[in-house]
């Protein structure tokens, strides 16, 4: 899996924390102090930036994944050309501050050229002025609604304090040992309902069999939507603070529910 996107949007550390959360590695380097794994060469530490793309493989519950962590600064383009082509799937990070930006629509491009499933990430939820629904909406104004929001996230008193993940019913607070399953909140009640919605639609607009399961059944079983995932027809888009390692747990159950085999 490809993790690609605009540069400073978090992807190295992504990468880390996926690392981390997994027990690959025992501490959660950090890019700033150069002690990341993906950014070893010392150009890379001394800049505090990624120059070449990077392998690193992780374990969990039995699947094995290959990240390959992708620069996203222009003058080092050439490195996604070579990932994307071998890659099975990509994530594409965008900052929940940013939203969607140059960087994220060129990944997105040569994920249509090289015909590679994908996922959006949208990161950095734990910094200020961050806001899922803005950065969310970016997204699906450009590329439609086909783009299905699998989370929402769990706001208090405008902290990111967890995230409700929609297919499966559940919410969740903390991170690694400090998970734990919470009722969903009153307060997120809407947007949940919202965000399945527009999972429902993104899938039954992608197969005329399903739009009329949809409309006999209303709804659509989670099998189907990760078929549609590695059929490049629905992206499902999380969210998440990858240096906080909010939201790591749910992107890892995500890798296993679609595969995203090209």
């Amino acid at each position: 899996i490809a993790v690609v996107g605009h540069g400073g949007e978090g992807k190295t550390t992504l990468v880390e924390a996926l690392l981390f959360a997994t027990g690959t590695i025992d501490r959660q380097g950090r890019v700033e102090d150069g002690t990341t794994t993906t950014d070893f060469d010392p150009e890379e530490t001394r800049r505090t930036i990624s120059i070449s793309a990077a392998l690193a493989p992780l374990e969990w519950k039995d699947t094995k994944v290959n990240l390959i962590d992708v620069p996203g600064y222009f003058d080092f383009a050439g490195e996604m050309v070579g990932p994307l082509t071998v890659a099975e799937g990509a994530i594409i990070t965008v900052g929940a501050v940013s939203g969607l930006n140059v960087g994220a629509e060129k990944a997105w491009e040569m994920c249509d050229k090289t015909k590679t499933s994908r996922m959006i990430v949208i990161n950095q939820m734990d910094r200020e002025n961050a806001n899922f629904d803005k950065a969310l909406a970016s997204i699906t104004e450009k590329y439609g609604s086909h783009v299905a929001p699998i989370e929402v996230p769990i706001m208090e008193n405008g902290q990111f304090t967890g995230v409700v993940c929609i297919l499966e019913n559940k919410a969740f607070t903390g991170e690694g040992k400090t998970l734990k399953e919470i009722p969903i909140p009153a307060s997120a009640a809407s947007a949940v309902e919202s965000a399945r919605e527009a999972i429902m639609e993104a899938a039954a607009g992608a197969d005329d069999e399903l739009m009329e399961a949809y409309f006999e059944n209303g709804s659509i079983g989670s099998d189907e939507i990760g078929r549609l995932v590695r059929e490049r027809k629905v992206f499902p888009c999380y969210f998440g603070s990858a240096l906080k390692l909010k939201g790591v747990e749910e992107l890892l159950a995500g890798f296993q529910r679609y595969g995203m085999a090209k």
